[in-house]
């Protein structure tokens, strides 16, 4: 009873949350996902990224949530220049044992003009509740804007509407003085529940490794990740410590080309 009763504390924690902030670069972050770059993850949280990262790229990663052997979720993208937008398309899982699982299916699209970057995607869900309970599907959609202030300044914003549940709204800044830094802090809401800040450091030594490390409010939690990238590919890990339910540890893979000079 116990394992059942956590299992559903997590997933309740979890469900709208999982597809954004369990990559393995926003989970080391502090859980930032709308108000930095996440190349095509940010198909996920803020689509309006996609077009700051004009270039093809795909991803995936896995992740365990709360060290509980029967909980996981992962996610999946690709990023594609198509003229002067950026499309993208994913899709995500969540697996609590034989209680419940659920995939999402994701498409998005982002322009930009001149300063200005927007994006939209539009989700459908399906879930699944083994044992004969049936089965369930909805829609859902997210819309995000990006303004280039500088050149190494970045604010943004963006909104997520999801099936049954309040809209979640995200935004932040994100600094990036050089290529071997990047400093970002993020504000969460949604009616019913705290109010979240988020704040995420990123330091790249030698163009190859990278240290990542966060935190984030209501519960006070600490997150931290390493990378390691080399000639296009990317091996990505973190870890985030929860004060009651444990370690959620992620792990991912990417690739990445740059759009071609016109």
């Amino acid at each position: 009873m116990t394992h059942i009763v956590i299992i559903i504390i997590a997933l309740c924690n979890t469900m709208l949350l999982a597809w954004e902030e369990t990559n393995p670069v926003s989970a080391a972050l502090g859980g930032c996902s709308a108000a930095l770059s996440l190349g095509s993850r940010s198909l996920f949280s803020n689509p309006a990224w996609l077009c700051n990262d004009a270039g093809f790229e795909a991803a995936a990663s896995a992740t365990n949530l709360f060290q509980m052997p029967s909980l996981n979720c992962g996610q999946a993208s690709v990023q594609i220049p198509v003229w002067k937008i950026s499309a993208g398309a994913g899709a995500t899982f969540l697996s609590a044992d034989t209680l419940y699982r659920e995939g999402r299916f994701i498409t998005g699209a982002a322009f930009g003009m001149g300063r200005i970057h927007a994006g939209i995607s539009l989700s459908l869900c399906y879930r699944s509740f083994p044992g004969g309970y049936g089965t369930d599907y909805s829609a859902g959609g997210d819309a995000g804007a990006l303004v280039r202030i500088t050149d190494k300044l970045f604010l943004s914003a963006a909104m997520a509407s999801r099936e049954m549940v309040s809209p979640l709204y995200r935004g932040g800044i994100c600094f990036v003085p050089d290529s071997g830094m990047r400093t970002v802090t993020e504000f969460e809401y949604q009616y019913g529940f705290p109010f979240l800040l988020k704040f995420g450091q990123e330091f790249t030594f030698f163009k190859t490794l990278i240290i990542r490390a966060g935190l984030r409010s209501e519960p006070l939690t600490f997150s931290f990740g390493i990378g390691l990238f080399f000639q296009g590919a990317r091996i990505d890990l973190s870890s985030i410590s929860h004060p009651d339910l444990g370690n959620t540890r992620s792990c991912g893979i990417s690739y990445e080309r740059q759009r071609p000079s016109d």
